[in-house]
């Protein structure tokens, strides 16, 4: 299975919104993505996605959506120069 990373883990970081906790496994390495105590998406998720929501808008506001959205294409254009970089 090719575990190419949508998001390189080091773009992202905890903020007053959201916390990332990492998940590894002999599977996947995904990011575990947490708004208000409840885990709302995954990140570089077995899928291949770099963002798939796992909650509905009962635990997160649009607004947090957009924003997490937001976030996450930039994570995904830093790790697209990390990755030329090297």
């Amino acid at each position: 299975m090719n575990n190419t990373k949508t998001v390189n883990p080091t773009t992202l970081s905890d903020t007053n919104d959201f916390k990332f906790k990492p998940f590894k496994s002999t599977i996947v390495d995904q990011i575990d993505v947490f708004h208000k105590g409840s885990q709302v998406a995954i990140v570089n998720g077995i899928n291949g996605a770099g963002l798939r929501w796992v909650c509905n808008s009962e635990k997160i506001s649009i607004k947090n959506i957009d924003k997490l959205e937001a976030m996450i294409k930039r994570a995904i254009a830093k790790s697209i120069k990390i990755e030329i970089a090297n």
